[in-house]
């Protein structure tokens, strides 16, 4: 029963990271068509994206407005990440001046590069002066995808690419959500064995009480994990609780009381 709730976790594990992220978006798609009665949702506005000493500005040519790097992982191979209506604006290091701007029509990226296909205009600032030079195709040196610091909903992403949210983060509070969300996520491989650990003690008992009584305790317990598990996450999204004690404190707690009852059932 142990190994099989360990091997339960590792399935738990894999169609969270790779089948959950493309669902959920799929099914947000979803949920905004038949809001909007059939009638597919009007494209995003430009997007946004501040990397370094640069800012991106853009439009994605996909339909949902967001791909992540897991959706992109065989297109970029070949071809990279589509940008439409794309601004680059490079500033200083001083992070006040302007000094170049770059406008593009289409653009990708692959292999750590901005690739710039069709017209290209280059401004570059020098002091009250603007020199402008229209160009075809072009390339900017970038290691980081703007895609890739699109914001999307922890539910949408794998671990991997919530690691990376996490490390760009903007605000203490993001990062702080982005955390407590990749700790749930790591918490998923253990899950089922934390529950087979509190409730089989209740199924091996020999008590008088009864199966019923025994299955009504079980459910219980676990109704107090699960309430539990919510306040120490809310504490922990308040920045009241380190995101590692909120997600794993009751699953400890909770995985202690189970062998203890285990150790202490009749058979």
């Amino acid at each position: 029963c142990f190994l099989l709730a360990v091997l339960l976790g590792g399935v738990n594990w894999l169609i969270q990271e790779r089948v959950l992220p493309g669902a959920n978006r799929a099914q947000e798609s979803t949920r905004s068509l038949i809001r909007n009665k059939g009638v597919p949702p009007a494209a995003k506005g430009m997007q946004w994206a501040a990397i370094g000493d640069r800012i991106y500005s853009f439009k994605n040519s996909d339909q949902l407005g967001v791909i992540t790097a897991s959706d992109n992982a065989k297109r970029d191979e070949s071809s990279g990440s589509c940008l439409r209506d794309l601004s680059v604006y490079e500033f200083a290091a001083d992070g006040q001046s302007l000094q170049s701007v770059y406008r593009g029509e289409t653009a990708s990226w692959l292999d750590g590069k901005i690739n710039f296909s069709g017209r290209l205009e280059e401004n570059i600032v020098s002091g009250d002066r603007i020199r402008t030079t229209l160009l075809t195709g072009g390339e900017l040196e970038e290691p980081v995808n703007p895609l890739d610091e699109i914001r999307v909903k922890p539910n949408q992403v794998n671990a991997f690419e919530l690691s990376r949210q996490i490390a760009s983060a903007d605000s203490e509070v993001e990062q702080r959500n982005a955390e407590v969300a990749l700790q749930r996520k790591y918490s998923t491989l253990l899950l089922p064995l934390i529950t087979v650990l509190f409730a089989a003690p209740f199924a091996l008992s020999l008590s008088r009480k009864g199966k019923a009584a025994a299955i009504g305790y079980a459910v219980g317990l676990w109704l107090l994990f699960t309430g539990m598990s919510t306040v120490f996450e809310q504490f922990g999204l308040n920045g009241m609780l380190a995101p590692v004690t909120a997600v794993w404190a009751p699953m400890a707690f909770f995985g202690l009381v189970g062998i203890y009852l285990l150790f202490r059932v009749r058979t």
